[in-house]
């Protein structure tokens, strides 16, 4: 059986939208993943995880991932779209989540899963300039990526591509 032929897990993430303390704009939640877990040890991703069979839908699912996550609790959030899924190449299909975080939530990472969580202005992710077009070679050949460097923070890979996207679809 080929790459091709094998069904895709499904997927959710959030692209939590929270209002700024102490300025206008909003800043998009993000988390690093800890090290030492089996797979993105270390990574800097987006709140979510797989679609479990209970999860009535990927608005479902990311919520409850991101609750699991960061403690971000369903009632503080309005799911406002959804992006077109994304393949990736470990196998899934991601459905980005789009939601809009009400006040200014006391986020605790779940120290199991998550090692830090931050915020990245939305501004910057929306800037282009600041997305970098990457490339890897790989055992299926050539792969392109987009990362951002925001700080310490390196996101890339499936979260960037992601994001690219967002800002492409949403407000490009």
């Amino acid at each position: 059986m080929n790459a091709s032929t094998v069904p895709l897990r499904d997927a959710a993430v959030l692209i939590g939208l929270v209002g700024r303390r102490r300025s206008s704009g909003l800043d998009l939640i993000m988390i690093r993943r800890t090290d030492g877990l089996r797979v993105h040890s270390g990574e800097v991703a987006l709140p979510g995880g797989k679609i479990e069979p209970e999860d009535a839908s990927p608005v479902e699912a990311a919520l409850r991932e991101a609750e699991e996550e960061v403690g971000l609790s369903y009632s503080a959030v309005e799911p406002v779209g959804l992006l077109a899924p994304y393949p990736t190449p470990s196998g899934f299909r991601v459905f980005p989540v789009i939601g809009l975080i009400d006040g200014t939530p006391a986020l605790m990472p779940n120290p199991g899963e998550v090692a830090e969580v931050f915020s990245v202005p939305l501004d910057f992710v929306l800037d282009p300039g600041n997305h970098r077009e990457e490339f890897v070679e790989g055992a299926s050949g050539r792969r392109h990526y987009f990362s951002l460097q925001y700080g310490q923070h390196r996101i890339w890979g499936v979260t960037g591509n992601i994001l690219r996207r967002f800002y492409e679809e949403v407000f490009r």
